[in-house]
């Protein structure tokens, strides 16, 4: 026994001092990744513009003057459009009075990037998971409209906190119900319902989330999973329904004539609303399910290189009245790959929640939950009127919760396939395939939609590829 003591003592330090070093190399990942991401936006973004909405920013300045507790109910802080954001917008106007636009755009995308990787960590996934989670938020190109708009970054916010309330779900379903986990889960649930009017979709995504699960756990008799899904799917409807009842007091900005927000119940026609509904489901879930792609497997190439003006020239003067058609035939082409991935993704849903039940698989179980997210993370840009904006998929904040379900799901699948993979190194080599598509596209799209804005009316800045070619070519010496 005097002998045995010493050996479990050593175990022990020996395994303490293992944890240690896997939480130090888990620390250097995750700085090594929020400095390439800082590096990269220094290199190609830290010039553009950064605007921000004065107009908001000042109404709150004043709000706050007159009476700070004002600025944590409803309020216009634009003529005619009332908004309930004070857990995005006061951390954003509070950072705002010592950093740049540019500067809270590297605070926050950083946070995003961190809480991913630390509460994957938490969360008992592998490194893979939590560096692809991480860098799909740091490196995608889904708030690159802030380079415009500034106030886009306060989705980084939003993210942020769905990604506290996904880890306190998560704590529930594995361990049970505690007043810790609760207490995260209702906390982080009110913070994001406080920072953007779009965690309604969040919301119905998680409903729908916790109807899967709590059949699939009783269909395999998982009492523990079931009783959490029951949990979390009371307290979110709640909270939502006391949401509701407060935001819609000052909703009349949805049904005023000519709106950015009209919906389509004001439509004397049900064939226009079934109409508009359709291409906003195509439009919306294709702009998250393309979101991390090469801007070349996403859009018209032409559209995107060569420009409006250069297609025009190719038509050599053929039928000049209609020429225009020729172009939005490439402003266009982006829905044939639409139909294509919208069909891919109710496929694989199916095959998900059949091997979930046919095979009581937590994977698939983990996959149908992410889908759901995503085809739900914008189900209340559904009901709005199509807009000129909507030709292309290129505002991409509007679908952020959707793009944040593709990016768990892809962090999932991953994960997934180290079991399928004997060898370490091939594995690696396919994460870092992944990584590198992702890398590719942070430097491809941003082009791509500052010439889908464009053609739209918008404005879009940044093209670090076009960037990287003018550098390149400047340092080609002169042919004689």
């Amino acid at each position: 026994m005097d002998q045995s003591l010493p050996r479990s003592v050593t175990r022990l330090r020996e395994g303490n001092a293992e944890v240690r070093r896997s939480q130090w190399q888990d620390f250097a990942i995750i700085i090594l990744l929020i400095g390439l991401s800082i590096a990269f936006k220094l290199a190609f973004e830290a010039s553009l513009p950064y605007f921000v909405n004065p107009k908001i920013m000042e109404s709150l300045s004043l709000t706050l003057r007159e009476n700070p507790l004002r600025a944590l109910w409803p309020g216009e802080l634009e003529p005619g459009r009332f908004h309930w954001v004070p857990t995005s917008l006061l951390p954003f106007y509070a950072l705002s009075q010592f950093l740049s636009a540019f500067q809270i755009y590297l605070v926050l995308s950083s946070l995003a990037g961190f809480t991913a990787f630390t509460l994957s960590r938490l969360s008992g996934r592998s490194r893979v998971f939590a560096v692809t989670l991480a860098l799909l938020l740091m490196f995608g190109t889904q708030l690159s409209y802030g380079s415009t708009l500034g106030l886009t970054h306060l989705h980084y916010l939003v993210v942020t906190y769905t990604l506290l309330n996904l880890y306190a779900i998560g704590a529930c379903v594995r361990r049970g119900p505690s007043p810790t986990t609760l207490s995260l889960f209702g906390a982080s649930l009110i913070l994001l319902a406080l920072s953007t009017e779009i965690w309604i979709n969040y919301a119905i995504g998680l409903l729908l989330s916790c109807a899967f699960l709590s059949f699939w756990a009783r269909h395999g008799a998982d009492i523990a999973v079931a009783s959490a899904s029951r949990t979390v799917a009371a307290t979110v409807s709640i909270l939502l329904g006391l949401y509701l009842a407060i935001r819609m007091t000052v909703a009349r900005q949805y049904m005023l004539p000519g709106a950015e927000e009209e919906l389509i119940f004001t439509y004397k026609s049900y064939v226009l609303m079934a109409e508009d509904f359709i291409t906003n489901f195509f439009t919306f879930l294709y702009m998250a399910l393309s979101n991390f792609l090469p801007s070349f497997l996403a859009s018209s190439n032409s559209l995107t290189y060569l420009g409006p003006d250069q297609i025009l020239a190719g038509q050599n003067g053929y039928h000049p009245e209609f020429q225009h058609l020729a172009v939005m035939n490439h402003l266009f082409f982006w829905r044939f790959l639409a139909g294509i991935w919208v069909a891919g993704f109710v496929f694989a849903f199916y095959y998900a929640v059949r091997n979930a039940f046919e095979k009581r698989s937590g994977f698939y179980a983990a996959m149908v939950c992410c889908m759901l997210i995503v085809a739900t993370g914008c189900c209340t840009y559904l009901l709005i009127k199509f807009r000129p904006y909507n030709s292309t998929p290129a505002l991409h904040y509007k679908a952020i919760i959707s793009i944040l379900g593709v990016a768990l799901l892809v962090s999932v699948l991953l994960e997934g396939v180290r079991s399928k993979v004997s060898s370490g190194r091939v594995y690696l080599a396919l994460a870092g395939a992944v990584w590198a598509i992702l890398l590719i596209g942070d430097i491809t799209r941003p082009g791509m939609i500052k010439a889908q804005l464009q053609s739209t009316g918008l404005t879009g800045y940044g093209d670090p590829l076009d960037m990287i070619r003018k550098k390149l070519g400047s340092q080609m010496p002169p042919v004689n």
